[in-house]
C-alpha cells in the first residue's frame, strides 16, 4: 500500500491494482478481466475508503472523505486531492455493502438508484468533458440507504426521548418517513459493536483517464464504461417513449369521458419505470447490505420499547421481471416522483387517486392498438395490487391488513403487522405474474 503524506484534515491511502484486484474480481468479474488485460502499473492509483452507515459519500456533487474520528472532510481539504479532483465525482466502484444515489428536493428524498457491490457511480462524470458536468451538483450518494424507513410508528415523544437519552442521540423526533434514515444513522453511529457496518468504495485516480487513442486495451475499458452509462441512463432514454404511449392512451380515456389529473399521469409513468427497473420503489429488507438492520431494530424493541408492531425496515429496491417472486411498493403518501405536476386545489382523497390509477392501468392493459408496443407488453407482465389502511366504501381497494397474507416478507409470527402505517394509506404493489 502506498501512503500519501498525512494531512491535518484527512489521509489518502493510495493502492495499486495488484493490491485490490482480488476484491474487484469478487464483485465485478467483467471489469476485473478488462483491467487485468491492461496490466496497469503502480502509477495508476486507486483509493479505498470505508464509510459508516448514513455518511454522505457525495454531498451535492462534492466528494467526502471519511476521517478516523467518524466525521468526514470534503476532498478539497485533503492532501493528494489532484488525483481525485479530475471530475466533481471521480469514478467509483462499490466493494462492500450498498450505497444510495438520491436527490434532495425541499422536504423530499428522491431515491434514484441503490448501488450494490460491483456497481459503479461517477460514470457520466468520467465520460463527459469537465465543462458538461451539469447534473453533478444535485447528486448525493450515501453509505447505505438514506431513504430507509420503518412502517411502525416511531414518533412517540416519550419513547423517542428514552431512545435519545439511552444512546446519546441528538436527532429530533422524526416528523415523517423522510426523517427515519437520519435517526437510523445516528443509532448505528452511537451503538458500540465489534463488527460495525460499513460501505467500502474504490475510487479511480486521474491517471486512468488520460487519453490513449491507439491502445486497444484502454479502448475496451472506455467501451465498458459507456455500456454501464447506457444502462444507467435507462430512465432518461425512455421518457419520450412513455410520452408517446400516453398519447395513445389518451384516446382511450377520452372515449370513456375520463379526465385524469396530470399528477396521476406522472404517477403511472413512474410505476412503469419501476416495472422496468429504471427507478426504485421500496421493499422490506431481506439482508443487511443496505442498512445495519439488527442494531436499529434492537434499539426500537429494547430501548424505544416498540409495543406490538413488527419493526419492519424498508429500503429502495429495483424490481426485476426476471425474478419470479420479486415485488416492489409505491406509496402515494410518500411520493418519490422525480418530477410531477401538482395542484392542491384539485386534490381529492388518496383513495380516490388510487381508484383512478387502478382504472387507468386497466385501460392501458386492455388496448388492442398497443399490441406492438414494447411498453404495453411490459405492463402486461406485471401484477398490480392496490391497498389502503382506510376503509374503501366502494370496495375497490384491498385492506393493507391483508398484505402479510400476500407477501411472506411481511409476515411476523411474533408481532403484528403495522397495517395503519402512513406508507400504506395509498399503496401500490407491483409483482411478477
Amino acid at each position: 500500500m502506498l501512503t500519501t503524506k498525512t494531512s491535518e484534515v484527512a489521509k489518502l491511502n493510495e493502492y495499486t491494482w495488484e493490491e485490490v484486484r482480488e476484491e474487484v474480481k469478487v464483485v465485478n468479474p467483467k471489469l476485473y478481466e478488462i483491467i487485468e488485460q491492461l496490466n496497469p502499473s503502480k502509477k495508476f492509483g486507486l483509493y479505498k475508503f470505508r464509510y459508516p452507515y448514513g455518511m454522505k459519500i457525495i454531498d451535492n456533487g462534492r466528494l467526502n472523505i471519511p476521517l478516523e474520528n467518524g466525521k468526514s472532510s470534503f476532498l478539497s481539504g485533503t492532501t493528494g486531492q489532484k488525483s481525485l479532483s479530475y471530475r466533481s465525482i471521480p469514478l467509483a466502484l462499490v466493494l462492500h455493502n450498498a450505497s444510495e444515489v438520491f436527490i434532495e428536493d425541499d422536504d423530499r428524498i428522491v431515491p434514484m438508484r441503490l448501488l450494490k457491490p460491483g456497481d459503479l457511480f461517477g460514470v457520466f462524470e468520467a465520460l463527459d468533458p469537465p465543462d458538461q458536468e451539469s447534473s453533478a451538483s444535485v447528486t448525493n450518494v450515501s453509505a447505505g440507504a438514506r431513504s430507509a424507513f420503518m412502517l411502525a410508528k416511531i414518533s412517540n415523544s416519550i419513547n423517542h426521548k428514552r431512545l435519545t437519552k439511552e444512546l446519546g442521540l441528538r436527532s429530533p423526533l422524526p416528523n415523517g418517513l423522510v426523517d427515519h434514515g437520519l435517526v437510523f444513522a445516528e443509532i448505528a453511529h452511537r451503538t458500540k459493536t465489534t463488527n460495525p457496518w460499513y460501505n467500502e468504495i474504490l475510487f479511480f485516480s486521474a491517471e486512468w483517464f488520460k487519453e490513449r487513442p491507439n491502445d486497444a486495451g484502454w479502448l475496451r475499458f472506455t467501451k465498458y464504461l459507456h455500456e454501464v452509462a447506457w444502462q444507467q441512463s435507462q430512465y432518461w432514454r425512455t421518457l419520450t417513449t412513455f410520452g408517446l404511449l400516453w398519447k395513445t392512451l389518451v384516446k382511450a380515456i377520452t372515449a370513456r369521458n375520463i379526465r385524469p389529473r396530470q399528477y396521476l399521469v406522472d404517477t403511472i409513468k413512474h410505476l412503469i419505470f419501476m416495472i422496468t427497473g429504471a427507478v426504485p420503489g421500496f421493499a422490506p429488507i431481506e439482508n443487511e447490505k443496505a442498512i445495519p438492520a439488527k442494531i436499529i431494530q434492537e434499539a426500537y424493541l429494547n430501548v424505544y420499547l416498540l409495543k406490538s408492531h413488527s419493526p419492519i425496515l424498508w429500503v429502495p429496491h429495483h424490481f426485476s421481471l426476471n425474478q419470479p417472486e420479486d415485488s416492489v411498493y409505491y406509496s402515494l403518501s410518500y411520493p418519490t416522483l422525480l418530477e410531477y405536476s401538482f395542484n392542491p386545489k384539485q386534490t381529492p382523497t388518496i383513495i380516490e387517486d388510487v381508484r383512478e390509477i387502478k382504472l387507468l392501468l386497466e385501460l392501458l392493459g386492455n388496448r388492442p392498438e398497443l399490441q406492438n408496443d414494447q411498453t404495453y407488453h411490459i405492463v402486461k407482465k406485471a401484477i398490480f395490487g392496490f391497498y389502503t389502511c382506510d376503509t374503501d366504501i366502494e370496495g375497490k381497494i384491498t385492506s393493507s391488513a391483508d398484505l402479510p397474507l400476500i407477501d411472506r416478507k411481511l409476515f411476523d409470527k411474533n408481532r403484528t403487522f403495522p397495517h395503519t402505517s402512513t406508507f400504506l394509506r395509498g399503496c401500490i404493489r407491483i409483482s411478477n405474474k
